[in-house]
This record gives C-alpha cells, sequence and structure tokens, in this order.
C-alpha cells in the first residue's frame, strides 16, 4: 500500500512538472519568415525597449520600422533599404497603448511630403479593434471588424465607400499567444489585441462575387506559441504560404 502511495504521489509531482512547463507567457517575437516554399527567404526582425514595447522592425526587404513614444504618443518612422526617411506617423494612444488617431506623412527623397494619410481607429472593451478609416486626397478606405467570444466573426472593407470585400473567420481552439492579427498576419500591437484564439479558416468574398477560401494549419512549439503557419489559398490553382516564427525572452 505504502509502495503504491509513493507511485501516486511521483505520477503527481510529475505532472505537476509538466504543467508548470507549459506556463510561459512571456516570449517575444524575435523573427519571422514568410515563404512561398520556393525560396529561402529573410526574416522581420523584431527588437523592444526594457519595458516590453516594440521599438524596432527590420522587414525581410531590409525597409524598417523605428518605433518612439512620447506621453500618450507614438511615432515611427519608415526607412527604405537605402536609410532615406519614407513615411513618419504620429498617432494617439488611449490608456491601453492603441492608437486612436494618427497622421502618417509620405515623403519623396528630398524630405518633402508627397501624399498625408489621416487614421482613425475605434475599439471595443476588451482592447479588440471594431473600426479603422484610412482617408487621403484621393480616397478613403474602412475597415469594421465584428467579434464572438474574443475572435473575429465577421468583418467588411469599403474603398471610397464602395463594398470592396466582406470577411467570415472561424477559429479553432489554440491559444493566439503570437499576437499576430487575423487580417494579414502581421505584428502591430499598437493597433489593438488579437483574436483570442488561432484561424482555423476564412472566406473572403469580394466586390466581384468572387469567394476566397483561406485554411491554416499551425504548430506549436514547447511553450505552445506557434512555430509555424500554413496558409492556404483554395482557389483554382491554390497557393500556400509559410510563416516561421522565432521568440526569445521566454520565462514563466
Amino acid at each position: 500500500m505504502k509502495n503504491n502511495t509513493l507511485f501516486l504521489l511521483t505520477i503527481v509531482m510529475v505532472l505537476s512538472v509538466a504543467s508548470c512547463k507549459k506556463k510561459v507567457e512571456t516570449c517575444k517575437l524575435g523573427k519571422a519568415y514568410i515563404s512561398d516554399g520556393n525560396t529561402t527567404p529573410n526574416a522581420n526582425t523584431f527588437s523592444y525597449y526594457s519595458d516590453g514595447k516594440l521599438q524596432k522592425v527590420v522587414y525581410a526587404d531590409k525597409t524598417k520600422d523605428s518605433v518612439a513614444y512620447s506621453a500618450d504618443t507614438i511615432y515611427i518612422r519608415t526607412y527604405d533599404v537605402n536609410d532615406s526617411v519614407i513615411s513618419l506617423f504620429a498617432g494617439v494612444l488611449n490608456s491601453n497603448g492603441d492608437v486612436v488617431s494618427g497622421v502618417k506623412d509620405n515623403l519623396n527623397y528630398s524630405g518633402s511630403i508627397t501624399s498625408t494619410d489621416i487614421y482613425s481607429l475605434e475599439y471595443n472593451a476588451e482592447g479588440k479593434l471594431t473600426k479603422k478609416t484610412i482617408t487621403n486626397s484621393l480616397q478613403s478606405t474602412l475597415l469594421n471588424l465584428n467579434y464572438d467570444g474574443g475572435n473575429t466573426a465577421t468583418g467588411n472593407l469599403f474603398i471610397g465607400g464602395v463594398l470592396d470585400r466582406s470577411y467570415t473567420f472561424y477559429h479553432n481552439t489554440i491559444e493566439n499567444k503570437t499576437g499576430v492579427d487575423d487580417m494579414n498576419a502581421v505584428f502591430t500591437p499598437y493597433f489593438g489585441r488579437p483574436s483570442q484564439n488561432l484561424l482555423d479558416s476564412m472566406r473572403i468574398v469580394t466586390a466581384a462575387d468572387d469567394t476566397i477560401r483561406v485554411q491554416y494549419s499551425h504548430t506549436l512549439d514547447a511553450n505552445e506559441y506557434v512555430s509555424k503557419t500554413t496558409q492556404t489559398f483554395l482557389t483554382t490553382n491554390a497557393d500556400t504560404r509559410y510563416s516561421t516564427y522565432q521568440y526569445f525572452g521566454c520565462s514563466k
């Protein structure tokens, strides 16, 4: 009887240790690779300030964003491959650190403003993006998103006041710890909280009544963060894209 009790206690201890090892919530996204499967991609590389805020993104094409914060304002300076500044963004942040309004000036090589985009964004009580409007001298773009249980459910994109496409999202039960958004799998933490769970599939209906179905599959690492996502566009000629993620600074 004593041996059986010790055996059971040992099992409980092993399971407890295993469960503790999975409770890692502080991994930071370090690199993201996006590939069509036929090429070896360069990485999108992310770096952070000591308080965890995003500091810089160096993209696969060698362009980069430099991010700075001052009180309730975020500044994003974008550079081309020759280190010339091509745009300046200044956004007003709410108490959650999300942009609620902003101005983006696009510049030529002499530093003169060639066009200006005006941003307006709204969020729900959970800090998830519900409305984003971008207006310039040519047109306005409006994205509306609706949620169900912490995940995107439906969305509409209007360009120049005309419906361009509608989205229907389907999620699985895997937690979205990486924090990429559902629209284009980018990491922009200053534009609201991402969906709670990872995407399983998406349906897009365009203004021309074309239906695009996108299927997702995910591979998780030991900390239950996504290490790889396969995104397959189920059209006449199936197109598959692969996103691979690497992390650092993981701790319990």
